[in-house]
């Protein structure tokens, strides 16, 4: 059997056993897990966001080339979920033994709590932080196409971790643990995950059309990018009027 054949039998096991079953989010969690603890036996800052990443990538790429974007979002919520939990309750379980692993964990939660507690940083400054999202939008794109999205959920499982990091940070100094976590997630940053999902679904999906030849409707590649688009201007537009108000949110929580 040739390289090709072996990867098709693998697809073929793979999409039957796994992909199209309730078996899918056992999977997801026990590769978050096995992500995470792998990670932390090995000290290893890469593994720690890489490894989940290219676990999720089959995941991802083969519900693409299937098409069953609802179902895909749905996936991939859990994904997200599962991993912030996992990972917060982690950081909180190892207490402060693994910060130096988790890649700009540390500069991160330090700028954004500079911001939450003197109102200044990036996120106050729009003139900084737009250049950077819009900087962040092709990045996801150009990453997508290239790569079907592996590269994508890599960096995306890095934002992740560090997001997370900060929250579980700003758990163990608060003096209200229930606040921090209802708001340490700020509604832009959600409103942005679901923004670039939509673009990374069209985004493989033109990766498919390049390499395999895929035909398909141009109508659901236009809607996910200007859905993806869209998205990504509201959480400017949020990040502009809200973020003030949620900053206070936050600090009356410390």
């Amino acid at each position: 059997m040739n390289s090709r054949g072996l990867f098709r039998q693998i697809y073929l096991w793979f999409s039957c056993n796994i992909i199209w079953t309730p078996y899918l989010y056992l999977y997801i969690l026990f590769e978050i897990l096995f992500s995470f603890f792998v990670s932390v036996v090995l000290h290893n800052n890469i593994l720690l966001y890489a490894l989940d990443g290219i676990l999720f990538f089959p995941v991802f790429a083969i519900h693409i080339y299937n098409w069953k974007v609802a179902r895909l979002f749905r996936v991939a919520s859990f994904w997200g979920i599962v991993k912030s939990v996992v990972f917060i309750a982690g950081i909180l379980a190892f207490n402060n033994s693994i910060d130096g692993i988790v890649d700009q964990g540390l500069v991160y939660h330090n700028e954004t709590l500079n911001w939450i507690t003197t109102g200044e940083g990036i996120i106050a400054n729009p003139e900084e932080f737009i250049p950077l999202h819009v900087i962040g939008v092709f990045r996801v794109i150009i990453n997508t196409v290239g790569s079907c999205g592996l590269v994508t959920l890599i960096g995306g499982s890095r934002e992740l971790n560090v997001m997370n990091f900060h929250v579980a940070k700003l758990i163990q100094i608060s003096t209200d643990p229930f606040r921090i976590i209802l708001f340490s997630w700020p509604l832009w940053s959600l409103i942005r995950g679901w923004s670039y999902l939509a673009l990374m679904v069209s985004s493989a999906k033109l990766f498919f059309i390049i390499i395999r030849r895929h035909t398909i409707s141009w109508r659901p590649l236009i809607f996910y990018t200007l859905f993806g688009l869209f998205g990504a201007a509201v959480d400017v537009v949020f990040k502009v009027y809200i973020a003030s108000q949620w900053r206070i949110l936050l600090l009356n929580s410390l």
